[in-house]
């Protein structure tokens, strides 16, 4: 088979597909896939991709077809004669680097190298070359360099450039001829190809009496915004593309533009032809190619623009393909591997589900949504028919032509091989697969000349063109361009695509009307506006026009505040004080009230400094005050002129500027942060900043704060199921809701609904708000009374409006709806007050930075005269009073009082100045002691800027609005204010207003204190609010189980320990959770934690290193274990957590809790990676494998020397013949298997072995086992041992309870030893009483014991178990849990689990192995880490020899020491006798002996009894065991081999079982 590998880009399920056929395949790429998180994620299903591998998979067919018809043609044999093609078909999703790992998993020697050989490479199966439809392999230089270098064919093929420009520009001169515009622009994208596309105009206009006027070439951005949330907003409204349209577009002075551009840059200029809707109505529109996405953008546009005309294929549709395309549409469809991308494309577009297809059926992401989150249940598919108009079928043309075009040139150039090579004979002859990659290449690929239409095709009727000789693989050349102008259909969404002209082959053709504007072209020679040739386009500078004539205008200053400084000492700051403009590019004429006092707020604090006695006494600190309007274009210009000294009239030297202050949006402040930052000048922004960097602060709390607080409350009120609704046009509230929707998974919270509100006209958000009420109340009725809210003020308003209006028409009681509203709630409530009596209960956050008083005092006697140094002061009192000066005075006013408004953003301007002027007398006290408090002479700017930085970040200052607390800028850059939480609540009788907000609550580091909120039903009743339940009541499978299933413990070494462990039961299906098991699972992770923390402590032990832990819930499942360890192992995990666990060799050691099948899978999963994995209760002697299992440890004893513990037993009283019952397979299997093989050695006899199947559920099946058992003890064999499962276990003891009831079974018949835990043979004591017990021994641990009574859910809320397992001990809820009588552990009845030992010793073996080693990979460092200690090659084989030689007291005292195989070879094993003591009641085990492989069995055996028929007290000694018919036993009438025995007399002492249980049993 020959191999093609193609590459494209489309989104989900399986990243590559195979379409294979009998005989040789080729791969390809291509984009089916948008780009998702990360460098290698994948988001949504493109149209484009999907399309293009159909092209594919539609080709090969007509390639490999070998009878019928193929069109007009009739076909005997296949495209190559006895040949057959396949593909290997990658998805890149858009990502480079997903590209290049797929051409190496092809290609291994792109990845290793040229002595790796290919896996495709032999006789059946010839990996031949690549199919680029992306250009990735021409755009990522490493790759282009290592497939040139190893001569790996490549066609590439991509849509955006597959025409040769020379055509392209050819047929767009053409056009514009006949469209005879008076004047044209050019908007060329600032690449090789739309540059050349653009000098073939330019060069020809002259020609063809084209004038070109002006051109605009747009500077190269990222293919794809750096960060996916933003997304949306970057295609919709970016500003730089904004203003490029608008300069080329010249105010309508042009006749039209042509947009020369493609890939990401063309869909932000269409959007930017969208948003700037006054220019684009003014002129024409012609693209000189579609968009490889977001079609829908050229509709807008069509809607908007005066004209819009599109160059696409001609013909418009490729009609063979269109009919398969069709068939693809059907439902009926069978779904398989080949076929599953558009069937998933078709489910994304229909949103609905398909019987066959994976249910994680993959959406386009937006930025609200988790790709983590469970996919919601979608209906089922009734119908794929799309309602595709003109411009989709012409985008799908230019998405198949490209795929159909690469696919025959390459199949072409394999067709001229065959010829020469096999000389036309069928099939691939050895000549053929001789053929070396570098002579297809050379001899046949790039030489290759072929016509779409020429004798033998097999391509499509209507592909004109083909390759010439010259040209490279994948450039069609010849082929047919057509000019389509697409027309809006009024009332429809849909648009037409007319044909005006067809260029073909050069020959232009009329096809339709040519809509050609009404007026004239300018003469030849008489167009003296137009530009003489195409110099200008290789001089024009990204982003400017070119004219014939520039005048520079005069520029005056812009009102501004200037303080100037004799120090050199200035704070800037960016303050939009007037509202933009309509089109937001510049300023309008309203002052924004708010802004004006932060103005006055950042000029007071200046002032106050200036006169303060501590802070700056010897420096006086300057002030420049600059005006954004709320433009981010003017913001950009503002601080790139300052840091040119460009600003016209102001004269400050950006070297004087010691820190910016700005109060601008998110984005604005990121922008602004970044380039500030570059020159390590601090920027501290008022509001939230997408910045996030040392040298770019935030004032405010960041918005995930307001999330954890929100769901601190849920916990408190003991609420987990809400509904949450999001503004989903703002970029703040969707970031909030995000982080929400992350901390509520975490905390077992479910959200009923997740609902978004968009901008509308005020209409149209009324009946929004009100479907979402409806939708809301729904929900409250099964439960969901909370509702979260992350919603801009108008949308707050609007939904209270409408829940206002649905109380009053009774679709609504209060009661049943309880908001938790955002600080955008709690800043604004007085704004919010007309809906007061229709709300039931609120809880609201709002920012804890208080007024200033000072400065109220102030800013309210100020007026026009006092303040003239703020020039916009005077027009806000216009705006604000109506008149100023003396017209107030003839208008007989008094003089007003300035209002001021209570908003957080006025005292965080003065904390903002006050804390500058703290950092910076440290920094002169610091670098500057002796020059009398002012900076040093010759102190390098870049020094004093990062001091000054790092004294910002990490002084504390005094609250400028509670000087008895402090404020500093936390770890992650922003400001640690807290959050208060206010409760809106009936007022007093006495008070003017019926509602008052009262604060009930503070959150601040993490720590949420809540007093008593209160809740008003419909009836006007109060009650508190932690009395409401909001817990799902119908319908609530989808909030079952939710996806809490990991703890966290962060290590700044980025140093791990993975943890499984079986916290909870397994559920209903493999990959959910049941109930918890009790608290075994619970001590399980607090063990880890306890010994953690030891580890972390101690100053010996890994000094200067800090160990992490992620600790998993596997639930007793081992798809759900396999699924978790294997996501963290690779990566696909969490982004934000994937920072702290970059890779898997972060993980330096797991640990694996359990028994069951689950911990198999697990260590099946990390013995690949080389990971030291410690198992704590593993006992299967499979794991002595060391091929199979090279670094794992085990701390139990195996079950070989389980087997041997037991054989001894039965030596030391000389029990001859025995039987054996066991569950079969598991251990019990394995431990059975080896105590045969032991007895056999001392020639001891099983009478009788029998298997239990696990299935076995019934008790008449063990009364058969019983009857057998009562055969085999006729012929002496009064031992048995069992080996069962506990479920059989309880069975065979309900069969041993009837026996005795009916007098066919007496006490003291059999005698028992049993291995394991001895818990449902105690529950049956009569049947019990007597048998031998053999556990493993786990000795107490007092410290831990108190460690975990100790805890609390006030200090213990690291993860969300330990919250369910207090409210399950407490029988609580919500607040309950809180404020109840149980204040810790203390009063828990503890019994220590049976793996705590084992995990508290797991933890401290790694983490000194990882000292061991880390000592030597570090010899020259005492403390902390080295890069060798993870760099090395061989890390994981040396940290696993330096684990595996660790010799150890546990916490338990008792020895730790591995083997060569792996397992502690000083595991003990306790033997207990259940019987009664004297002095207690009942029965209870008692220690009578110990066993380990290296020493054997010390046993007491004159404390081992047993019982009679009477129930009276026999010597264990006094019990035979013996062969009564010899011939039946084989002829032992002795034990040969006696064992080697160490019997020691032990003390007489009762113990629990396991360790911690009661010492008698009940």
């Amino acid at each position: 088979m020959l191999l093609i590998y193609t590459t494209t880009s489309t989104t989900n399920h399986h990243h590559h597909t195979q379409i294979t056929a009998v005989g040789p395949p080729w791969a390809w790429w291509s984009g089916r896939r948008a780009a998702g998180e990360g460098m290698i994620g994948c988001g949504g299903w493109r149209v484009g991709g999907v399309e293009a591998y159909e092209a594919l998979r539609w080709s090969l067919a007509r390639i490999n077809q070998a009878v019928g018809g193929i069109g007009s043609r009739i076909v005997s044999d296949s495209y190559v004669p006895g040949v057959k093609f396949g593909l290997h078909v990658y998805d890149s999703c858009n990502h480079g680097e997903r590209a290049v790992a797929g051409v190496g998993e092809v290609f291994p020697v792109v990845r290793e190298g040229p002595s790796s050989c290919s896996p495709l490479s032999n006789d059946t199966l010839l990996a031949l070359g690549v199919l680029d439809l992306t250009g990735v392999t021409s755009t990522h230089q490493s790759l282009s360099h290592l497939l040139h270098k190893y001569h790996v064919p490549v066609v590439e093929a991509a849509a955006h450039a597959y025409i040769p420009q020379k055509e392209r520009g050819q047929a767009l001169l053409e056009f514009l001829a006949e469209l005879k515009w008076d004047s044209t622009a050019l908007l060329v994208l600032d690449d090789d190809y739309s540059i050349e596309v653009a000098k073939v105009v330019t060069e020809g206009a002259g020609n063809f009496n084209v004038c070109v006027s002006n051109v605009v070439r747009v500077p190269m951005l990222p293919p794809y915004p750096e960060d996916a949330d933003q997304h949306d907003e970057q295609v919709g409204s970016n500003a730089q593309y904004r203003a490029l349209v608008r300069t080329a577009a010249s105010d309508g002075q042009v006749s039209g533009v042509v947009v020369v551009a493609s890939g990401f840059p063309l869909i932000q200029i269409l959007a930017a032809i969208r948003a700037e809707t006054s220019a684009s109505r003014k002129v024409y529109w012609l693209i000189s190619d579609l968009p490889d996405e977001e079609v829908d953008l050229v509709r807008h546009v069509a809607r908007i623009a005066r004209g819009v005309w599109v160059v696409a294929h001609d013909p418009p549709a490729m009609e063979s393909f269109e009919d398969h395309w069709r068939l693809l549409q059907d439902v009926k469809i069978t779904p398989n591997p080949e076929n599953e991308w558009v069937l998933g494309y078709f489910q994304q577009s229909k949103r609905c589900q398909l019987a066959g297809l994976p249910k994680n059926v993959v959406e386009p992401l937006s930025a609200d949504e988790d790709p983590d989150e469970p996919p919601k249940e979608l209906p089922p598919c009734l119908s794929f028919r799309m309602r595709d108009d003109d411009l989709d079928v012409l985008a799908r043309t230019r998405a198949v032509v490209p795929a159909i075009h690469g696919l025959f040139t390459f199949f072409t150039a394999m067709k001229n091989a065959w010829k020469l090579k096999c000389r036309n004979r069928r099939g691939v002859c050895q000549e053929l697969q001789d053929l070396e990659r570098e002579e297809l290449q050379t001899d046949f690929l790039s030489p290759l000349r072929f016509l779409h239409q020429g004798p033998g095709s097999r391509s499509h009727a209507g592909l004109k063109g083909g390759k010439r000789r010259t040209d490279p693989p994948g450039t069609l050349s010849g082929t047919s361009l057509g000019l389509y102008r697409i027309l809006a259909i009024p009332g429809n969404s849909t648009v037409t695509a007319h044909q005006t002209f067809v260029m073909d082959n050069s020959t232009l053709r009329v096809t339709g009307e040519s809509y050609s504007s009404k007026t004239t072209g300018c003469s030849q020679g008489a167009c003296n506006s137009c530009l003489d040739g195409p110099g200008h386009l290789m001089q024009v500078t990204p982003g400017q026009p070119v004219n014939k004539t520039t005048v520079a205008p005069t520029v005056e200053a812009e009102d501004h505040v200037l303080l100037p400084s004799s120090d050199h000492v200035v704070l800037a700051a960016l303050f939009p004080i007037h509202q933009p403009s309509p089109d937001g590019s510049d300023c309008g004429d309203t002052i924004n009230e708010e802004i004006l006092q932060e103005v006055e707020a950042f000029l007071w604090a200046v002032d106050q400094i200036n006169q303060h006695q501590k802070l700056l006494p010897s420096t006086t600190l300057g002030a420049l005050v600059l005006d954004t309007c709320g433009s981010r274009i003017r913001t950009m210009n503002q601080v790139t002129s300052l840091v040119k000294g460009t600003l016209p009239g102001i004269d400050v030297n950006i070297n004087d500027i010691q820190m910016f202050v700005t109060s601008l949006d998110p984005e604005t402040a990121r922008v602004t942060g970044e380039i500030l930052s570059s020159l390590n000048v601090t920027s501290v922004n008022m509001g939230p900043s997408q910045a996030h960097s040392p040298y770019a602060l935030q004032m405010s709390p960041p918005i995930n704060k307001e999330a954890e607080a929100m769901v601190q409350m849920l916990r408190f009120l003991g609420w987990d199921y809400v509904s949450l609704v999001v503004s989903s046009e703002d970029a703040e509230n969707m970031a909030g809701a995000e982080a929400f929707r992350t901390v509520a998974r975490a905390s077992r919270v479910c959200l009923a609904l997740d609902l978004k509100m968009v901008p509308l006209e005020a209409e149209g958000s009324a009946t929004l708000a009100g479907q979402i009420v409806e939708q809301l109340t729904e929900k409250a009725v099964v439960g969901a009374r909370g509702v979260i809210l992350f919603l801009t003020l108008e949308d707050t308003k609007a939904l209270l409006q409408a829940v206002q209006k649905a109380v009053s028409l009774h679709r609504l009681h209060k009661h049943q709806i309880v908001f938790l509203g955002t600080t955008t709630w709690g800043d604004h409530k007085d704004q919010l007050r007309e809906v007061d009596a229709e709300i039931g209960g609120v809880l609201a956050l709002k920012d804890g930075q208080q007024d200033v008083r000072d400065f109220i005092a102030h800013y309210r006697l100020l007026d026009p005269e006092k303040n003239a140094r703020n020039p916009w002061f005077k027009q806000y009192w216009e705006q604000e009073f109506g008149c100023v000066g003396i017209a107030c005075l003839l208008e007989g006013k008094p003089t007003p009082v300035v209002p001021y408004a209570s908003v957080p953003s006025t005292p965080r301007v003065i904390q903002a100045v006050f804390s500058f002027g703290a950092a910076l007398t440290q920094l002169l006290g610091h670098l500057c002691p002796h020059a009398g408090g002012k900076i040093c002479p010759g102190l390098p700017k870049w020094r004093q800027r990062t001091v000054l930085n790092e004294f910002l970040r990490n002084t504390e200052v005094s609250r400028v609005d509670k000087p008895s607390e402090y404020f500093q800028f936390t770890e992650n850059f922003h400001g640690n204010a807290p959050l208060e939480v206010f409760n809106l609540r009936r007022a007093p009788p006495s008070s003017i207003q019926k509602y008052k907000y009262e604060k009930v609550g503070r959150y601040v580091d993490g720590s949420l204190t809540l007093g008593n909120a209160m809740a008003e039903y419909h009836n006007g009743t109060v009650t508190v609010m932690e009395r409401l339940t909001s817990s799902c009541t119908s319908n609530c499978a989808s909030c079952h189980s939710p996806e809490a299933d990991h703890v966290f413990i962060e290590s700044p070494d980025q140093l791990y320990i993975l943890a499984t462990f079986n916290v909870h039961e397994r559920g209903d299906k493999p990959l959910e959770c049941g109930p918890l098991r009790g608290d075994r699972g619970i001590q399980s992770v607090e063990a880890l934690l306890w010994s953690l923390e030891q580890v972390n402590s101690d100053p010996d032990l890994l000094p200067g290193v800090t160990l992490g832990a992620i600790v998993l819930d596997a639930c007793s499942s081992k798809e759900k274990a396999v699924r978790d360890v294997t996501n963290f192992l690779t990566g696909n995990i969490p982004t934000r957590m994937r920072e702290k666990v970059p890779s898997a060799n972060n993980i330096v050691g797991m640990i694996a809790g359990g028994i069951g099948e689950e911990v198999r899978q697990v260590i099946d999963v990390t013995q690949p990676y080389g990971i030291t994995t410690i198992a704590t209760q593993a006992t299967s002697t499979a794991f002595s494998n060391t091929r199979r299992f090279p670094a794992l440890l085990r701390l139990a004893p195996p079950n070989d020397v389980t087997g041997s513990a037991i054989a001894s037993l039965l030596l030391y009283w000389r029990w001859e013949v025995f039987s054996v019952v066991y569950s079969d397979g598991g251990a019990p299997g394995d431990v059975q298997k080896h105590l045969l093989r032991e007895t056999e050695a001392h020639n001891l006899k099983a009478a009788m072995a029998e298997p239990i199947p696990l299935k076995v559920d019934q008790v008449e099946y063990m009364l058969g086992v019983w009857s057998r058992l009562a055969e085999a003890a006729q012929q002496g064999a009064r031992a048995v041992v069992l080996l069962l499962e506990p479920h059989h276990a309880a069975l065979f003891l309900r069969a041993a309870a009837g026996l005795l009831e009916e007098g066919l079974l007496r006490p003291g018949d059999f005698v028992f030893l049993m291995e394991d835990s001895p818990l449902p043979y105690i529950k049956h004591e009569t049947e019990a009483l007597g048998m031998i017990v053999l556990q493993p021994i786990s000795g107490a641990v007092p410290a831990f014991s108190n460690y975990f009574r100790s805890l609390s859910l006030a200090n213990h809320t690291a993860y969300p178990w330990f919250h369910e397992f207090w409210a399950e001990m407490f029988r609580c809820r919500g607040a309950g849990c809180f404020t109840g009588a149980a204040r810790n552990l203390s009063g828990h009845r503890f019994r220590q689990a049976e793996d705590v030992v084992s995990t508290a010793n797991a933890v401290s073996v790694l983490a000194k192995g990882l000292d061991r080693w880390r000592r030597e990979a570090c010899p020259d460092k005492e403390n902390g880490t080295c890069p060798d200690m993870t760099a090395d090659e061989h890390y994981r084989n040396k940290l696993f020899q330096s684990t595996r030689s660790i010799t150890q007291r546990g916490v338990d005292g008792r020895p730790v020491a591995f083997t060569v195989d792996g397992h502690n070879r000083a595991a003990m094993i306790q033997v207990l006798n259940f019987r009664r003591v004297s002095g207690r009641r009942g029965a209870g085990l008692l220690r009578v002996g110990m066993f380990n492989e290296e020493d054997g069995l010390a046993l007491n055996g004159t404390l081992v009894v047993t019982y009679d028929a009477e129930g009276n007290e026999r010597s264990m000694s006094e019990v035979k065991s013996q062969c009564i018919d010899l011939e039946v036993c084989g002829g032992v009438v002795a034990v040969a081999k006696p064992a080697k025995k160490r019997t020691h007399h032990l003390p007489r002492y009762c113990i629990g079982l396991p360790v911690g249980l009661p010492m008698i049993a009940v």
